[in-house]
């Protein structure tokens, strides 16, 4: 018989927030656990997204099947762009798949899954969904059962079991994969820093309740698209009030609309109101939900606190909530955005100052409950920076997984699981991708120090036509070198400095491109001498 050997390999989200994706490869087939985005940092110039580096998988020419855990786009948003490329099936819970269908025309169904059924996937190997209470509907986490027992993919999650109106984690379910033969858990670390437990969504209801109520003029929260349960809490406080709901920013339009078109939210006839209906009603009878709580440049709160916001602007008596975490990397962004705030209106409400929001992933104390609970035989901590797998790799070892059983694991390791055990046995080199419009390229270093130099000193192009009397006529085009005051009087100058110095120049020349390196630093230190500035320059020879 032959041995049976899987391949368990991260592609993103280990080592980094966003990008996730968990390969499983069989012999004969590929299992992937969700295909995350990830969003550039502000230094990644003219990059719209990031996305996995999934070339090992497309040369192993096997089929593939895509299994979501939930529909955030660290989690769903590559799809659109690898789906065309690969020959894929792809399982989603039903607020996934809508989103997915929302976006892009698959090639293929999405097959929806219900929670507690088992889908056949490969050959040998089934999965069950099970619900865990996250920030978006559907979240669930996944049951691999394979030839060499159960494997447990958490997605993202806290232990809410409190929550008796929306989606709570499936505690009982939990509890049995305890008592059953569970080979390896890969657990969701993004709050593994963090002590104690993540609280329950049902601490908002009083806060939310006394803004709501007591506000002055009108309600204006910005949250996460996504957090539709969070929406649902502010329309029934809103209803309980007499007042109106109205949504703004295209994502949260899309959101909400789905979410009611499909039965995730409700609201009583009369309560939702498009935005030129705000102007009609009385100031402290309106709440408004917008995007923006991560000080993205075009969400619609960063429109608002600039003043750049079509039919809405900001009013002293209003009161602003950003009921919302910050996402690492968006501190400053965040922080840019309230101090914007506080300048134009009286009343900016924001964590720490009040209590406004909850989290959606599990701190130490839930994450060692789900260890201790499950009492898998292998353990590898996923989805967080590296500091977030550490910590969570020390709350395994805490539960008793030594350093035999607990593993910690970044992007491109390659993990290897048979009847001998769990080992990680080797690495691919993963680079990234990046995405422009719908096209895809590799990330490159010096693509982006090229653009980096354009950002920092601006372009110069000299086009240099050289005449058969062997006489100079060099343009010169400047792109941010110098203040628009200065625009003309730079080119100018510096077409006369070239212009002075043809003899120098055409035996730099010589009728040939060999020398183009000498040329541009030539004029680089032309400019330089001039103005005390060195732009990123282009230089272009013609012969007429």
């Amino acid at each position: 018989m032959t041995e049976i050997k899987y391949k368990i390999i991260p592609f993103g989200g280990l080592g980094e927030i966003g990008k996730n994706m968990m390969a499983i490869e069989t012999p004969d087939q590929v299992v992937v656990v969700d295909c995350g985005l990830q969003f550039p940092s502000e230094d990644l110039k003219g990059v719209d997204l990031i996305i996995p580096d999934v070339q090992y998988l497309m040369d192993t020419g096997k089929p593939i099947s895509v299994l979501i855990t939930h529909g955030h786009e660290d989690h769903i948003g590559a799809l659109r762009f690898l789906e065309s490329v690969w020959k894929c099936r792809i399982y989603a819970p039903k607020f996934a798949a809508l989103l997915l269908n929302k976006e892009t025309k698959f090639k293929n169904e999405i097959i929806v899954v219900n929670p507690k059924t088992e889908y056949q996937i490969t050959d040998d190997i089934s999965a069950l969904w099970f619900s865990m209470s996250h920030s978006i509907p559907d979240s669930m986490g996944i049951c691999l059962e394979t030839p060499l027992g159960k494997m447990i993919h958490t997605g993202d999650f806290k232990l809410d079991f409190e929550d008796n109106t929306y989606q709570i984690t499936d505690r009982s379910y939990l509890e049995r994969l305890g008592q059953e033969d569970v080979t390896l858990l890969m657990s969701d670390s993004t709050y593994a820093e963090i002590p104690g437990i993540t609280e329950s969504e049902d601490i908002l209801e009083k806060p939310l309740d006394d803004i709501i109520k007591n506000a002055p003029g009108r309600c204006i929260f910005s949250t996460f698209s996504s957090l539709i349960r969070r929406v649902q809490r502010i329309i029934d406080i809103a209803e309980r009030y007499n007042k109106k709901v109205c949504f703004v920013g295209r994502s949260m339009i899309k959101y909400t609309d789905i979410a009611f078109s499909h039965g995730y939210l409700k609201a009583q006839t009369g309560t939702v109101v498009n935005l030129k209906r705000v102007g009609t009603i009385k100031a402290s009878e309106a709440v408004i939900v917008m995007t923006g709580s991560q000080g993205e440049p075009r969400s619609a709160l960063v429109r608002l606190a600039n003043n750049d916001l079509d039919g809405l602007s900001l009013e002293r008596n209003d009161t602003v909530i950003l009921s919302s975490g910050v996402i690492p990397g968006n501190e400053k962004k965040v922080s840019d955005i309230i101090n914007k705030l506080v300048g134009n209106c009286e009343n900016v409400v924001y964590e720490p100052l009040q209590k406004v929001h909850v989290h959606g992933h599990a701190a130490r104390d839930e994450l060692s409950w789900v260890i201790n609970t499950i009492k898998p035989k292998y353990f590898v901590p996923i989805h967080g920076e590296h500091k977030h797998l550490v910590q969570h790799h020390k709350i395994a070892q805490d539960a008793g997984l030594n350093h035999d059983r607990a593993f910690l694991m970044l992007d491109g390791d390659i993990g290897a699981l048979d009847s001998s055990g769990f080992r990680i046995e080797g690495k691919l080199v993963l680079k990234e991708v990046w995405t422009k419009g719908r096209r895809m390229y590799d990330g490159c270093a010096g693509l982006q120090k090229e653009r980096d130099a354009v950002s920092n000193s601006g372009l110069c192009v000299i086009n240099i036509n050289v005449t058969r009397q062997d006489e100079l006529r060099p343009e010169c085009l400047e792109f941010g070198v110098v203040r628009q005051n200065d625009k003309t009087s730079f080119t100018q100058d510096i077409e006369m400095a070239i212009h002075d110095k043809q003899d120098e120049i055409l035996r730099l020349i010589d009728n040939s491109e060999s020398d183009i390196d000498l040329l541009d630093e030539f004029i680089r230190n032309i400019i330089y001498k001039m103005y005390q500035v060195y732009p990123k320059l282009v230089c272009n020879v013609v012969f007429s």
